[in-house]
């Protein structure tokens, strides 16, 4: 599949878009910081604000939804002549946990730490492009996990009269296509088309919660390293990786669950030395509200049965196909977690998809439209033709402010 090119130009003025009252400030701070290092839009290798040059093995993850405070990740400073640093990074603020391994910046005049030692990272010199071309790429992590993104014009889209908010959710569903394929394209920029769609995959499978540390396990665990190893090896990898290989009294287990994990446990404690460092935390992970059937272990068993598939993906996406995507999803099998939500507990009667309509559905709306729209020249007329027809999933902004008007998100 040959590279299609894509604009870097910062889009036209879009009026959904003004009424979202989200644009990036001139200056981030804070969760556009956070967000933008997670995000990884930044070359490789950055430097501090001394000019050592540092690695950025694995991010880390917020300590708490929307805390600034990023635990778990692992960075490489200097050459590649020091082994790496496990610890926290911290966004702008002093680490009231303890000293932190770094402390990102916007500039190298940042001032926006009181006492901490932590070398500092300037994130407005390692970004791929200028901040005015890549920023409203970026979702900015919430205050405190209060859903209330910073920057954010509180009832901004509420304040618009009923008969405005028809064609502005018509333009909601445009601005969100060319916005996932604005940020396809640079991730394919910088990783390359088959982990830009094995990451794009993983967030799909992703639940609620559990996006983030779903794209963040794809990308630990690179596609083109796992597309060889044969499927034990693979799901061993992911689910040592994820921290999902229970490690106590697996007597207590049934003889089903003991048979499907004794394998992989054998691939992965060969490992697990090697890849400590990339090991998400168990925080990391959310089962609040989530229904048996959607926990993360049975979307990971999916994810991992989905790596031979990626190719088959990208050519759907040649051929205009999206019936492939649902086939592939068809497919999607596992003799334990067909029947299992979790290591413990019965199994069920019948055996039930590991990717159901709605997964299908995001995989089509948030991937392979995004992707064709990428395909020059008439591939975004071609995606929005076929999205017209389709109920896209709105914004919450969006869901929230049709219903103050009796509006239906979906119409």
């Amino acid at each position: 599949m040959e590279a299609e090119p894509f604009s870097k130009r910062q889009p036209p003025a879009d009026p959904y878009v003004e009424a979202r009252g989200t644009r990036p400030p001139v200056r981030p701070a804070g969760g556009w910081l956070a967000a933008l290092w997670l995000e990884g839009l930044l070359r490789t290798p950055l430097r501090t604000s001394e000019g050592e040059p540092v690695t950025v093995l694995q991010p880390g993850l917020p300590e708490s939804p929307g805390s600034l405070r990023l635990i778990e990740a692992a960075l490489a400073f200097g050459d590649g002549d020091r082994p790496a640093q496990r610890g926290t990074v911290t966004v702008g603020t002093s680490d009231q946990g303890g000293e932190a391994m770094v402390e990102l910046v916007w500039d190298a005049d940042g001032t926006l730490s009181t006492g901490s030692k932590a070398p500092r990272i300037p994130l407005a010199d390692g970004l791929l492009a200028a901040w005015e071309e890549i920023g409203d790429l970026v979702d900015p992590l919430s205050r405190g996990g209060s859903g209330e993104p910073e920057g954010t014009e509180a009832g901004a889209l509420e304040k618009i009269a009923g008969t405005e908010l028809l064609p502005l959710l018509e333009a909601a569903g445009a601005y969100r296509l060319r916005r996932r394929a604005r940020r396809l394209a640079w991730r394919i920029a910088v990783v390359g088309r088959e982990q830009a769609v094995w990451e794009g995959v993983a967030e799909a499978l992703g639940y609620g919660g559990n996006q983030a540390p779903f794209r963040h396990l794809a990308r630990r665990l690179p596609v083109s390293y796992l597309m060889p190893l044969p499927e034990a090896e693979r799901e061993a990898l992911l689910f040592g990786i994820a921290g999902f290989l229970p490690a106590g009294d697996v007597g207590k287990l049934s003889a089903a669950a003991r048979e499907a994990l004794q394998p992989l446990w054998e691939r992965w404690w060969p490992r697990r030395a090697s890849l400590d460092y990339a090991v998400l935390p168990p925080g990391a992970w959310s089962r609040y509200r989530i229904r048996p059937a959607n926990r993360p272990e049975r979307r990971l068993a999916a994810l991992s049965r989905l790596v031979p598939q990626i190719p088959r993906l990208i050519r759907a996406v040649e051929r205009r196909d999206p019936a492939i995507v649902a086939r592939i999803g068809g497919e999607c099998h596992d003799p334990f977690w067909s029947r299992h939500t979790a290591w413990t507990g019965k199994a069920a009667a019948k055996p039930s998809h590991l990717i159901g309509e709605d997964r299908i559905d995001d995989l089509t709306l948030n991937l392979f439209w995004p992707l064709v729209a990428l395909r020059q020249p008439q591939g975004e007329a071609e995606a929005l033709a076929a999205l017209a027809g389709t109920a896209m999933p709105a914004s919450g902004v969006v869901r929230k402010a049709a219903a103050a008007w009796g509006l239906d998100p979906k119409a």
